[in-house]
């Protein structure tokens, strides 16, 4: 253990940040730091050839030293710090290494061989990766590797667009959707994607030095770039546009919100650092040691960690509490770390006020606990079998038959049977070896009174019928061996009622753990009788008055532990099993994704193996559970649920009490699992998109969304819980939505129309439908556009950002289909409009028509539907100025007054000029032009020249020339009359003099 050494606090120009630490790391240079999201696991890599990796698990209080030497350069760590990628980057190749405890343990990683290391990056949790390299010698490697679910395991080279072999530093977003690359040529570009790595825009920004670091937020929408010695650029809309936001740096880094970075220091100030907590748009300084190989911020922003050739400097800001607490009661004190010039200490106080108190319900701990006074007791049915293949005892499909045989023909519950086996071989007179089994049936009755009465009709069931029905069972597995039942007794076992008995019990079973329970189907005859013995105990402790101070305490603890580690031993299909029969047992529920969360391999598998498994649906059932716990009850009051009072006594079993922590962790699986299936390059496809069997659409179709709805915004979902989530919960849920939206944009949509109320719904939803507008699918993109305006006209007034992002993705959706554009303004005319309505909408698509590059030959049929449907709203816009022959609005109707008219008629305008230019077949537009502005003031009612206006005696505009148009007069009048209404409009005047000037054919 290396031992950190307290400093006195020395703050920088940025007093909101103390150095709380450094350490030399036995005075090597460190080159690369990594942090989880809450700054308590960190890892630093040492290069020099000598050096190792560096892990802590208590934020920077002490250091663990491990893993091979090696020239090492960079290293990277997931949100919860489980998984750990590093690689070298000096003066030696070598392959890259993954570890999957924290740091404890190393290994290489596939594909990586012989690479020297410029950058590294894994998603937050873990199962995505990129890396930029460059081959070693005689190495054929790519520069450019990705990772897919194998969390480090194994990795494979990828091509990015352009010829640069120098990429130089890369980062992604949390669920690795979005991401970032920089090429470190001279005047080279930026390369940005927001689909995985599939596709690539180049984002080249103007200069002529070279980009040494970027930084991308967890939502991916802020990204931050460095340039050697030079400014820093910033991206709030997924690195569509950059603003220099000044300064200079080396290397740079971001929190997951986005709106705090720091900046290692350029070589011409190497003693300050910079800092900023607006996104980018102020920047402060904190004292630095000296020019810094590499510089990290936690995901939270609480912790900065800074390394350089003399070792690493943490600095804390002193809002950020860290705290400890140890709490067997409701009321707890904690008091937060303290950084002196000698110790740092974490003091916790603890009242203990709440005391267990006695129910008349039981507590539903699983399915088949007893009502009040009930005492368990089992029956214990001992079978002697004659069979040719012993080597059944270790075929759990054969055994769990065995047990449907015996349940169906004793009339008990298979779920309360679980089976043992004693074999006898011997040799016979003919020297054949051949072998007896004594199996064990144990069957856990609710009630002595039950278990008596039981033991009665099982002694007179024959041993013909029960031969019968455990055959027929174990032939229905495919079992085609001999097995005869040659003997049958039955004994009536009492539950232990003291606890010294109860505790002699589990010695009993951990015991035969060790020993011949290490086979898989025995351990499940543990987890059998464990459950008896925990539904037992869980009332008595209880039930008991102050369990803090008697022995029972003591047995909960031993139960708890008995079953973490036979959980721990259960493969992912058995484990999965036994939570899904759990289903109504919050608190063995609670203890399998305990399991689940302390072992990462686990993890891995689940995600892997998720449709055989059968992962998703337990998954989101324990979250339904979880959830329905902290719904608040019909009367109102806030009760704390039995299980949890029970859990506070579980601390030493590292077991969180609240059930938020489970929340966590099941939303966590649910990551994995679409991190995983994105990894997948054929699931990236539009087709897989939509099958059924996809893991977006099995979570949809099991209703985490529902869930995602309640923990992000309760109120707005229609649901009232008890105490809001915490942070972390909220944090996961986000992410976990944004990673199911955008990997399937039908899921977002219908979330969207679902949860109109919840905002966070709506501004993830927005992001991915930037990322992806739904191209392929025309009457999605329509419900979208309709659903967007609607929700802007909600809550563009009271939430700025959240309009600012839904005008956004309205425009994503109006350039990608002009087609949409021409049936938005037809459906919604502004003749139409209510009088509160906004012209937002309206304004973003027809300036989308104005960023059209070009116009395709094939789409030039097109183009008179265009043009009317921007003449007509034009005109629509300033109808009520204009001495037209009818009033065209009715009461109730939207009144645009002349500074919205002006807008959305310059907008107008020169979209149709645009149009013009970008003429694949002209004179199609000025002819269009000419007709709708003409007819315009003939016109009856309210409609435009629409597709929808046009007659058989109309002649086909490409039988009209210009000159011969019969409605140029009219239409020149038109546009002259407009001139006159916008007399100080410099930009509306010169566009209609452009437009004249093709009227009159000048």
């Amino acid at each position: 253990m290396f031992a950190l050494f307290a400093l006195l606090a020395v703050s920088g120009v940025n007093s909101e940040w103390t150095r709380v630490a450094v350490t030399d790391l036995n005075g090597k240079p460190v080159t690369g730091v990594g942090s989880s999201t809450d700054g308590m696991i960190l890892a630093a890599v040492v290069g020099g050839g000598t050096g190792r990796s560096w892990t802590s698990s208590d934020g920077g209080a002490s250091w663990e030293e491990g893993g091979d030497y090696a020239w090492w350069k960079k290293v990277s760590v997931s949100g919860d710090g489980s998984y750990m990628v590093k690689g070298c980057g000096e003066l030696y190749a070598c392959n890259l290494q993954h570890s999957t405890d924290g740091g404890a343990t190393w290994s290489d990683s596939a594909g990586t061989a012989n690479i020297v290391l410029k950058d590294l990056a894994i998603s937050k949790i873990g199962a995505i990766g990129i890396a930029a390299a460059v081959p070693g010698s005689g190495s054929s490697t790519p520069q450019y590797l990705t990772m897919t679910g194998s969390y480090g395991a194994s990795w494979y080279g990828a091509t990015l667009p352009g010829t640069s072999t120098s990429w130089t530093s890369v980062s992604l977003s949390a669920t690795g959707m979005k991401i970032v690359a920089a090429d470190g040529a001279q005047g080279g570009p930026l390369k940005v994607s927001v689909d995985g790595g599939s596709n690539w825009d180049s984002r080249g920004i103007p200069h002529s030095q070279y980009w040494s670091s970027v930084a991308v937020s967890a939502d991916g929408s802020t990204m931050v770039a460095c340039r050697k010695d030079s400014n820093i650029y910033i991206s709030v809309d997924n690195g569509t546009t950059w603003t220099n936001s000044g300064g200079a740096c080396q290397q740079v880094s971001i929190s997951d919100d986005g709106q705090k970075m720091v900046a290692s220091p350029g070589s011409g100030n190497p003693y300050a650092m910079l800092y900023s907590d607006d996104n980018g748009v102020t920047w402060s300084s904190i004292w630095a040691r000296g020019t810094m190989s590499d510089v990290q911020i936690s995901g939270d922003g609480s912790l900065i960690l800074a390394a350089d050739n003399s070792g690493l400097t943490l600095y804390r800001a002193p809002t950020t509490t860290m705290v400890t607490t140890t709490s067997t009661t409701a009321a707890t004190t904690a008091t937060a770390t303290t950084a002196t010039a000698t110790t740092a200490t974490v003091t916790t106080t603890t009242t203990a006020t709440a005391t267990a108190t006695a129910t008349t319900d039981p507590i539903v701990w699983f399915p088949t606990t007893p009502v009040g006074g009930a005492v368990y007791s089992s029956l214990e049915v001992s079978m002697d079998m004659a069979v040719d293949d012993p080597s059944i005892i270790n075929n759990s499909t054969v055994t769990d038959a065995m047990i449907d045989g015996f349940a169906d023909v004793m009339a008990v519950d298979a779920d309360d049977v679980t089976l043992d086996f004693i074999v006898n071989r011997r040799l016979s007179s003919t020297r054949k070896l051949s072998s007896t089994l004594t199996a064990i049936f144990t069957v856990v009755m609710e009630s002595v009174e039950a278990a008596i009465e039981k033991q009665v009709a099982i002694e007179t069931v024959s041993l013909q019928k029960t031969t019968e029905a455990i055959s027929t069972a174990v032939a229905s597995t495919g079992f085609t061996g001999t097995l005869v039942v040659t003997g049958k007794s039955t004994a009536r076992v009492a539950a232990p009622t003291r606890e010294d008995e109860v505790l002699d019990e589990l010695q009993s079973l951990e015991q035969q753990r060790r020993g011949t329970f290490r086979r898989l189907e025995s351990e499940f005859d543990v987890v059998g009788k464990v459950l008896s013995l925990w539904a037992f105990h869980q009332r008595q402790t209880l039930e008991d008055a102050n369990p803090g101070q008697c022995g029972s305490l003591s047995v909960l603890r031993k139960v708890a532990a008995l079953l973490q580690s036979l959980f721990l031993k259960l493969p992912p299909q058995r484990l999965l099993a036994r939570l899904e029969e759990y289903q109504e047992s919050e608190a063995l529920t609670r203890i399998a994704l305990a399991t689940v969360h302390q072992n990462a391999q686990l993890r891995l598998q689940m995600a892997v193996n998720y449709a055989e498994n059968n992962v998703i649906p337990v998954m989101v059932a324990c979250l339904q559970l979880l959830l329905r716990g902290y719904e608040r009850s019909e009367s109102g009051a806030d009760s704390v649920p039995e299980v949890e009072v029970a859990f506070q006594h579980l601390a030493e079993e590292k077991l969180p009490v609240d059930g938020w922590s489970y929340i966590t962790f099941c939303l966590e699986v649910c990551l994995h699992v679409l991190s995983h299936w994105s990894c997948i390059r054929a699931a990236q496809t539009k087709a897989e998109a939509l099958d059924p069997g996809a893991a977006p659409v099995r979570l949809a179709s099991a209703g985490v969304v529902d869930v995602l709805a309640e923990l992000i915004d309760a109120p707005a979902a229609g649901v009232e819980l008890r105490e809001p989530p915490s942070a972390a919960v909220v944090q996961k849920a986000n992410e976990t939505l944004q990673a199911l939206f955008e990997r399937n944009g039908h899921i977002c949509l219908f979330c969207m129309k679902h949860y109109t109320e919840v905002k966070q719904i709506l501004l993830v939803g927005c992001e991915s439908i930037v990322s992806d507008p739904l191209s392929d699918h025309p009457q999605m993109q329509q419900e979208a556009i309709e659903l967007f305006s609607g929700a802007f006209e909600k809550f563009a007034m009271k939430d700025e950002r959240l309009g600012r992002k839904l005008l956004k993705a309205l425009t994503v959706l109006f350039e990608s289909s002009y087609q949409l554009v021409v049936w938005f303004l037809q459906q919604q005319p502004l003749g139409s409009l209510p009088e509160t309505h906004s012209l937002d909408a309206h304004i973003e698509a027809v300036r989308a028509v104005a960023r059209a590059g070009y116009w395709s030959a094939e789409d030039a049929p097109l183009l008179p539907e265009f043009v009317a449907a921007l003449v007509s709203t034009m005109l629509d816009a300033v109808e009520g100025h204009l001495d037209f022959s009818k009033p065209l609005r009715g009461s109730g109707c939207r009144v645009i007054d002349l500074t919205e008219a002006e807008e959305i008629a310059s907008s107008c305008t020169s979209s149709v000029l645009h149009l013009m230019l970008i003429d694949p077949s002209p004179p199609t537009v000025q002819r269009c032009l000419a007709d709708c502005l003409g007819k315009r003031l003939t016109r009856k009612g309210g409609a435009g020249y629409l597709a929808q206006d046009k007659t058989d005696d109309m002649p086909p505009l490409e039988e009209v020339e210009p000159s011969e148009a019969p409605n140029s007069e009219e239409a020149v009048n038109t546009v002259m009359k407009i001139m006159q209404v916008f007399p100080s409009s410099d930009r509306l005047q010169m566009n209609c003099q452009h437009m004249l000037t093709s009227l009159l054919g000048e």
